[in-house]
């Protein structure tokens, strides 16, 4: 499906507690180019990834952003210009909180407060599951909590699977 960042970015704008928006793709190699978005929302205003999530498939359907990022600022060139290249990015680090929020949730040995978890959270490094202990009941609350963050239904045998978070950050990016 093609899509220009402008129509998502339009389309996110006409949202009442969005200012600004700029979208980007992701590069998959099994689905292409996934539409991810940023928004900045206007002074006063609240509102959540869910709920711009709805209001961007229901404006644009199958076009809509797989993963909508709201921060308090978009990153502008020195100009003011929408800097779209850096929102890939940014969805990645999100997407990469969420994960490792969710093996904290679990109560994951060998993650929780270790030097794996800081550098998966900071992007420096993967994390191999063998490094970690991922049982059977953490691998249901891990998948429990990534579906609550991101609207995504894995199976236990889908997170112990992976061969690191790197894959299941990838996975999520894809949408599936």
């Amino acid at each position: 499906i093609n899509i220009f960042p402008v129509e998502i970015e339009s389309a996110l704008e006409r949202h009442p507690a969005v200012s600004a928006a700029a979208a980007a793709a992701i590069s998959s190699p099994v689905h292409g180019d996934i539409p991810v978005a940023a928004v900045e929302l206007r002074p006063g205003q609240s509102v959540d990834a869910a709920d711009l999530m709805a209001f961007a498939r229901q404006q644009l359907s199958l076009r809509a952003p797989r993963r909508i990022v709201i921060l308090p600022s978009l990153p502008r060139s020195g100009q003011g210009k929408l800097l779209r290249r850096a929102v890939p990015e940014l969805a990645r680090t999100e997407l990469r909180q969420v994960i490792a929020d969710a093996m904290v949730y679990a109560a994951v040995p060998g993650f929780v407060g270790s030097q794996a978890e800081a550098a998966f959270r900071d992007g420096t490094r993967d994390v191999q599951l063998t490094e970690i202990d991922i049982d059977s009941l953490a691998a249901m609350e891990i998948c429990i909590a990534l579906e609550l963050n991101t609207d995504i239904s894995l199976a236990p045998n889908d997170i112990t699977g992976m061969p690191s978070l790197g894959a299941l950050l990838l996975r999520l990016e894809a949408g599936e």
